[in-house]
């Protein structure tokens, strides 16, 4: 009878330790779905401790029967290390994990010393969302700090987002102007009074609205306008939309290691099927979630952090997609909206493969492209916020001057 409690007590115990796994711990009580390094370690820790101690409250017995327990585990183990093949897999083994063991150890002290050049950022204005991964978080004036660890400070500013989680900006009469793109968009980094929807207000006769958001991709833009509901956002019809593109959206679009592991497992996931049509499947999460799962579990490895490997490799089927993804978009932009649409490549970057690959495709399909030179040769200096690299102020001006001139003069 003293037995059967013991097995049944040593039972729940190892049920509990395979329910509380780091796949299920990370899901249900992760605020952000991840479980860093540290919590990842201290979550297996407690997981072997519990399925120990569930082993030995099974085998738990008279002490007679606990001792010929032990003498028939310790002759099977010798009798197994008889064998050579097994013997040497064993070892093998063994050396292996702690030989990684060692290897991530050493990395991980490498990447803290690191640590002392990077940055961190304070404050964030984004929730999760279902359909986009995330967005603005609605009614929202959020001071953001971003400075490096010795707390030199690169930015401390005020966003404000409107009650669509968009960048805000005053409204006016006339056609809309509808913005796509990432945080070049938003205007990360930087008041509302030296944003690119800020400028263009001001030097164009188009009522101006932001859909651009840190992290956000060319697959954004199209489940943006896929929405029901996105024309009641604006309740206008005609003007003009412009997609900004950077390469790095190429990257968000197909959902690499380094964005999977961040935050872009939730967001949309676009594909070609075999007829070349795109299709969406679900998320990244969803659509390919053994894939996304191996790119988060790999992101987390010290080794691959310090030498910043990302996977896949860059291949012209990425780019090529992205380019599928934006002709969807113009195509659903203009029906819903018959207005203009136009893809800018951001002067930061035209000189990238990546940008010059999409700019082929672009001008071979007729899709309508704004691109314009920066006027000196230190244009990273000059025209990105110091120590972020983000557009600063005086980009934005300078660039919403030559939009408005093409813009303004097309209608």
């Amino acid at each position: 009878m003293k037995d059967r409690k013991y097995k049944i007590i040593g039972s729940l115990i190892i049920l509990i330790a395979l329910v509380l796994n780091p796949f299920v711990v990370e899901y249900f009580f992760s605020p952000d779905k991840e479980l860093d390094q540290g919590n990842l370690v201290k979550v297996i820790i407690f997981d072997m401790f519990l399925l120990c101690t569930g082993i030995i409250t099974i085998k738990k017995k008279a002490r007679k029967k606990s001792e010929n327990w032990i003498k028939k585990i310790t002759k099977t183990i010798s009798h197994i290390l008889k064998n050579k093949t097994i013997k040497k897999i064993l070892l093998t083994t063994i050396i292996t994990i702690i030989a990684i063991g060692f290897i991530e150890s050493s990395f991980y002290q490498l990447n803290t010393h690191q640590r002392t050049i990077t940055i961190t950022r304070k404050a964030d204005y984004r929730i999760m969302d279902e359909n986009l991964g995330f967005r603005g978080i609605p009614n929202l004036i959020q001071n953001v700090l971003k400075m490096y660890d010795n707390g030199s400070i690169i930015y401390n500013v005020t966003y404000s987002i409107d009650e669509f989680g968009r960048r805000k900006n005053e409204h006016k009469e006339g056609p809309p102007l509808i913005l796509f793109g990432g945080s070049f968009v938003f205007g990360a980094g930087l008041e509302d009074n030296e944003t690119l929807n800020y400028y263009l207000t001001n030097f164009t006769k188009f009522d101006v609205y932001n859909y651009g958001l840190g992290g956000y991709g060319t697959h954004q833009m199209l489940t943006q306008l896929e929405q029901q509901n996105f024309t009641k956002e604006i309740n206008k019809t005609g003007g003009k939309a412009i997609y900004i593109f950077i390469p790095d959206h190429i990257r968000r679009t197909i959902g690499d290691m380094y964005w999977s592991y961040r935050y872009q497992w939730k967001q949309p996931y676009y594909k070609l099927n075999k007829n070349n049509e795109l299709q969406r499947k679900g998320s990244f999460k969803t659509g390919r979630p053994i894939t996304t799962k191996i790119y988060k579990t790999l992101r987390k490895s010290n080794i691959i952090k310090y030498y910043n490997i990302n996977l896949p490799p860059k291949r012209k089927t990425h780019t090529y997609l992205t380019y599928k993804i934006i002709e969807k978009s113009k195509e659903i932009y203009e029906e819903k909206f018959n207005g203009t649409f136009y893809v800018l490549i951001h002067p930061l970057i035209t000189e990238k493969k990546e940008s010059k690959e999409l700019k082929k495709l672009l001008t071979e399909n007729n899709i309508n492209i704004l691109e314009y030179n920066l006027p000196t040769k230190n244009y990273y200096e000059e025209y990105r916020i110091s120590g972020d690299g983000h557009p600063n102020a005086k980009l934005n001006k300078k660039l919403a001057q030559k939009i408005a001139k093409t813009i303004n003069t097309n209608g």
